[in-house]
Formats: C-alpha cells, sequence, structure tokens
C-alpha cells in the first residue's frame, strides 16, 4: 500500500490547520501543503480532497487569509 494518499491528506489537514494561525509564516506555509496535497491528489486521482483544497485556496484568495479562518470546505 503506498503512502502517498495518507500524505495528501496530512497535508490538506495540515494545512487546513496553519492557515488558521495568526502567523503570517505559517499561512504561506499552509498555503504551500495546500497547494502540494492538490498537485498530488489530483495525480492519484484523489478528486473529493482536490476539490476541497480548490475551494479551499479560492476562498482565500478571494477573501484573503484572515477570512479563510473556519472555512471548511468538507462542510458546505
Amino acid at each position: 500500500m503506498s503512502a502517498r494518499p495518507w500524505l495528501v491528506r496530512t497535508q490538506y489537514e495540515y494545512g487546513r490547520f496553519l492557515l488558521g494561525s495568526g502567523a503570517a509564516s505559517d499561512r504561506a506555509r499552509g498555503m504551500e501543503l495546500l497547494a502540494e496535497s492538490q498537485t498530488t491528489a489530483a495525480a492519484l486521482g484523489m478528486r473529493a480532497i482536490a476539490q476541497r483544497v480548490e475551494y479551499l485556496l479560492g476562498a482565500v484568495q478571494a477573501d484573503g487569509l484572515g477570512e479563510a479562518r473556519g472555512v471548511d470546505p468538507s462542510r458546505r
């Protein structure tokens, strides 16, 4: 069994966590992790997570990093 699907999930969850941080460097790293998880999820055919990341990144870009706190695309 490949660990890549677990890596995608971990990057996604940790990226979401970091977006909620008050530190700009944490939020920046969170964005990086989300982008990495989206790329790998798409390559593995993990459409649900890729779509969640796309939604979350879109919300962050549309509203700014501060407004992304509390956005939970899995509950939309």
